[in-house]
């Protein structure tokens, strides 16, 4: 048992004690780290990110905020309308709000369904695309060889001589020495 100890001590590294002194104003500190043998500590991942936060036992904010909203145009509704137009108006607006707080499809909140569903309703369902030649002419086109722009030639004058001896004194005087031209 105690080959197999020391086999694996000499396969970890030994510990490794380090002092750096970093320099700090008036003064100096030393500064020790320490490399552990062991792995290191394991860290808890976050899960259910994308779940919202309960704010009142299992009502979310976003939850809350609607049913609010919803119950407080059903309150203006009771005080400016008779009970009946009340009745009329007010269930199918708190069902609404109910809706909208509450019922998700495919996980995703009703709000966004519907605002899914009208930016689909609102795009066009066959897309044509509107070309501007017939067949024939896009034929008679593919057949035709660009035509060749002659480009015009440039030529550089020719060296008047060897400028090795100017960029070699530049170079030896360390740029002291400037060339004419």
């Amino acid at each position: 048992m105690k080959e197999k100890y020391s086999a694996c001590r000499r396969q970890t590294p030994s510990l490794e004690i380090r002092n750096w002194k970093l320099s700090g104003g008036a003064g100096s500190r030393q500064r020790r780290e320490e490399f552990p043998q062991a792995m290191p500590d394991q860290f808890v991942v976050p899960q259910f990110i994308d779940a919202e936060d309960k704010i009142i036992g299992p009502i979310t904010g976003r939850q809350f905020i609607i049913l609010l909203v919803t119950v407080l145009l059903d309150a203006t509704l009771y005080k400016l309308l008779f009970f009946t137009y009340f009745l009329l108006f007010g269930i199918p607006i708190f069902a609404i709000g109910v809706v909208f707080a509450f019922v998700k499809i495919n996980g995703v909140p009703f709000h966004y369904f519907v605002l899914n569903l009208m930016q689909t309703f609102r795009r066009p369902r066959l897309r044509v695309w509107n070309k501007q030649k017939t067949d024939a002419q896009l034929r008679v086109w593919m057949l035709q060889k660009p035509e060749e722009v002659p480009l015009p030639e440039v030529r550089k004058a020719p060296p008047q001589g060897s400028r090795l001896h100017e960029i070699t004194l530049v170079v030896d005087t360390g740029g002291v020495y400037k060339p004419e031209g």
